[in-house]
């Protein structure tokens, strides 16, 4: 049957201009489109199916639109609808939604004939996603992988001994870096590796990683046999690897993860605190096979919701122990 696929804005550039030209329009990654951008894709379809995740990141560039432009155009809009339909307070107050700050998927949830939630979970094990389950999805989402191997295969905690300071050029820690490069190199001995990636909560890590990789001798090996890339909380969505490595930086001295998570893991309205909150679900769910906390302080040391997140991933492991191996674990 005819099917296009195809980036959302080409609606409004190479589609004909036809109300219910498609009999279907699907959009993913809904929480990243904004209704502005979406509205050329619902024009043309008689039914439309929007997939999402409100825990995930929603469209930064929308999230920073002019406030004083896109109050301009909402109001024309009230305007128009309130002459043309009347001042239903009701409608009115729906009609709020239509912002270019609102992604379709907030959207769509007013109006939505059907919302179910898709809770089978493919990447990794319960183990892996048991944070993310329990803090953002009520304990619902159900991993379809069973854990046939040891837990401490499964999370890995590597203390490291630190000089407590970081580079003078920002948040960089050297220790954590040269740690990561000499397992990876490791990695590279095994006849089938494992894809790689490093998360990290700082830009000036994750370009310090990279450059640290791209200098080494072995480092066209890494990216080549491991797939390794370097990323931050915030550009992680969307990527997967079997093995992750997050380097968090922090020592006893030089902590400035409050600047980047929420101190707790209560949710309110506030857009940053939500930004803060999403970074946690995003950057714990990326691994596959394996995740590798990479520390330059004592567990107990960390503060706020990264403390938090980091204390529950060691009780899993410990509690892992205790469960045999062959069956899948329920880490609640």
């Amino acid at each position: 049957f005819p099917c296009i696929i195809a980036s959302i804005r080409d609606y409004a550039e190479y589609v004909p201009l036809e109300a219910g030209l498609f009999d279907l329009v699907i959009i993913d990654e809904a929480s990243q489109v904004s209704i502005a951008q979406a509205l050329p894709a619902i024009i043309r379809a008689k039914k439309l199916v929007v997939l999402g995740d409100q825990n995930q990141f929603s469209n930064v560039k929308t999230s920073n639109a002019s406030i004083t432009i896109n109050n301009h155009y909402t109001q024309e809009i009230k305007g128009n609808f309130i002459r043309e339909f009347g001042n239903d307070a009701a409608q009115i107050n729906r009609l709020t939604k239509f912002n270019i700050r609102t992604s379709i998927l907030e959207f769509v949830e007013m109006i939505a004939n059907y919302a179910p939630m898709l809770r089978k979970h493919f990447r990794g094990y319960p183990e892996l996603i048991s944070f993310s389950s329990r803090n953002f999805y009520n304990d619902a989402l159900q991993s379809v992988k069973i854990r046939g191997k040891a837990i401490d295969d499964v999370i890995t905690f590597d203390m490291l001994e630190h000089d407590g300071l970081l580079e003078a050029k920002g948040n960089v820690n050297q220790i954590e870096a040269e740690h990561i490069l000499a397992e990876m190199k490791i990695l590279l001995h095994e006849e089938d590796p494992p894809s790689v990636g490093v998360i990290t909560p700082f830009t000036d890590q994750q370009i310090h990683v990279a450059r640290l990789i791209d200098h080494d001798e072995k480092g066209s090996e890494i990216r080549e046999r491991l797939r390794f890339k370097s990323m931050t909380f915030d550009s992680c969505q969307g990527d997967e690897r079997d093995i992750i490595f997050y380097s968090m930086v922090a020592t006893m001295e030089v902590d400035r993860l409050n600047a980047i998570f929420p101190k707790d893991l209560e949710k309110t309205g506030d857009v940053e605190n939500n930004l803060r909150m999403q970074r946690l679900n995003v950057g714990f769910s990326r691994a596959c096979e394996q995740i590798r906390f990479v520390l330059s302080k004592p567990l107990e040391e960390y503060a706020g919701a990264i403390g938090t997140a980091l204390r529950h991933y060691k009780k899993v492991l410990d509690d892992g122990r205790l469960e045999p191996m062959s069956e899948d674990v329920d880490p609640r």
